[in-house]
């Protein structure tokens, strides 16, 4: 009996990814042995597990740093909750829907669950985070930067090696369409005198960008292409005597949260107030109660100043009173003595 799965980032606006499962042994989480991969960092690498039994399905929290819940009821882990048709599961701000009893339209892959991950950390970083456009205290011109720094950090960017000279440029994450070569019409000219009528024309797919049109000379010696017409990181293309390497910070990312086993932040919050901006929030935390210790420590640096500056005012009034009685003393020990005398 197949478990079909409606995903749901925290990210707004709210875009649900789909995938199908059929299967005894369900494991959900971050790392690449997940059968449902979530990429975030707030994700634990094997969160939680859905199991058969029977006609029935349980769910159990694999004892994750930032709990499961099911619908609002937080999960004891490595206690059994039996899953119903229709119930959603919240993990880390994600929204989980599971439907039961239906048809596999395809057999599921290791390949479809990872290309579906990419597809959602893609989503996830393909518009500018949420502080940019709800922070109205913002200037325009902080909201301008802060968007340019944040397509630079999540747009491919394509270096360029021709002898000793190395460029490199950005694709903006908006583009969809991008053409490179020798041909004066491509968007990327490359100089080679030797080398003529030579075009790649790459289209943005949901798994990144892809080779879906070449124009070849009809002896490309001097020219080698990947294996795939899929542009992963690293992936570097030949062109006579110059080199083309893409760079690809989504594939870095998902192999960064894929690999890596303690990665997640340990956070804690209700599945209805969670962001992913929470990921911060430990930090954040440390920072202010670093600051309160730090003013706390001040006022009583203050305080002993001014218990210190009070005992010196104390300690002067009595040497000052001291000298006062004693003079005093002198004075009346001189009268009696001229009174006897």
């Amino acid at each position: 009996m197949a478990i079909h799965f409606e995903i749901t980032p925290p990210q707004e606006p709210k875009k649900s990814f789909h995938l199908s499962l059929d299967m005894d042994k369900i494991l959900i989480g971050r790392g690449s042995s997940c059968d449902v991969i979530l990429p975030s960092p707030i994700v634990s690498y094997h969160h939680a597990t859905i199991e058969a039994h029977g006609p029935f399905f349980t769910i159990i929290d694999n004892k994750s740093k930032n709990g499961t819940y099911l619908g609002d009821i937080k999960l004891t882990p490595g206690k059994r909750y039996q899953l119903k048709n229709h119930d959603c599961i919240r993990i880390c701000g994600f929204e989980i829907k599971v439907e039961l009893s239906v048809v596999m339209d395809e057999p599921f892959s290791a390949e479809k669950s990872s290309n579906l991950a990419r597809e959602i950390l893609l989503y996830q970083n393909s518009s500018i985070n949420s502080e940019n456009e709800t922070g109205s205290q913002e200037s325009s011109d902080s909201k301008d930067r802060n968007a340019i720094n944040h397509q630079h950090k999540w747009s491919v960017s394509i270096e360029i090696i021709s002898g000793n000279r190395t460029t490199e440029f950005y694709v903006p994450v908006t583009k969809k369409t991008f053409s490179m070569g020798t041909t004066p019409d491509c968007d990327y000219v490359i100089s080679e005198k030797k080398i003529s009528n030579v075009k790649l024309e790459m289209n943005m797919t949901p798994l990144g960008w892809k080779i879906v049109k070449k124009l070849l000379p009809s002896n490309p010696l001097h020219i080698s292409l990947p294996p795939s017409e899929r542009l992963k990181d690293g992936t570097a293309i030949v062109i006579g005597k110059t080199k083309i390497v893409f760079h690809d910070p989504i594939d870095r990312e998902l192999t960064r949260l894929l690999t890596a086993k303690s990665l997640e932040e340990n956070i804690r919050t209700s599945p209805q107030n969670f962001t992913t901006h929470e990921v911060n929030h430990k930090e954040h935390k440390e920072e202010n109660d670093a600051k309160k210790k730090s003013e706390t420590q001040n006022l009583k640096n203050d305080s002993h100043t001014v218990v210190g500056n009070n005992f010196e005012y104390i300690s002067e009034f009595r040497i000052i009173a001291t000298l006062i009685g004693i003079v005093a003393f002198l004075i009346s020990l001189g009268i009696l003595i001229f009174i006897l005398w």
